[in-house]
């Protein structure tokens, strides 16, 4: 599996049509401890497999820093994976970004989870209006007495 980064465009380039969070790292992490590229700012950031039982572990969030990916352009039509992780991109202010470089003839699917997320107060401001504007459609989907009435909790976080 060829991945390639270029410093002077600041695409990091896979050649095959599926290319794994932890690849990614690994290709970066390596290409970050090159002599000729020690000067070079920061690729990406990157978090998890913290361990959560003997099983299992938080996947990894790999975070871009002002870097995108590539699948570069195709002579046909086709769908191109990052797989097993996260992958978000933030510009140089941190401001988040794409972390994909469009291509042509090329799809790109980035399976993203989240697992143990904190809702902001604004989002459950809006969920909760949403909820008491919409009782009769929400009542006719879910069954009547599901919404009206219901006490609108804000976790044990507030």
């Amino acid at each position: 599996m060829a991945v390639t980064l270029n410093q002077t465009t600041q695409l990091i380039t896979v050649s095959d049509d599926i290319v794994s969070i932890q690849n990614l790292l690994n290709t970066i992490r390596d290409w970050e401890n090159k002599q000729e590229n020690m000067d070079c700012p920061q690729v990406a950031e990157a978090a998890g497999k913290q361990v959560l039982s003997e099983t299992s572990s938080v996947g990894v969030t790999l975070t871009l820093l002002n870097w995108k990916v590539s699948f570069g352009d195709r002579p046909s039509p086709v769908v191109c994976s990052i797989t097993d992780g996260n992958l978000v991109a933030v510009d140089e202010t941190g401001t988040p970004m794409s972390p994909i470089e469009a291509s042509t003839n090329v799809t790109v699917m980035v399976a993203q989870s989240s697992s143990a997320t904190m809702i902001q107060s604004a989002e459950i401001d809006s969920i909760k209006e949403t909820v008491e504007a919409n009782p009769a459609v929400l009542a006719g989907t879910h069954g009547s007495g599901s919404w009206e009435g219901a006490t609108i909790r804000r976790g044990i976080f507030k």
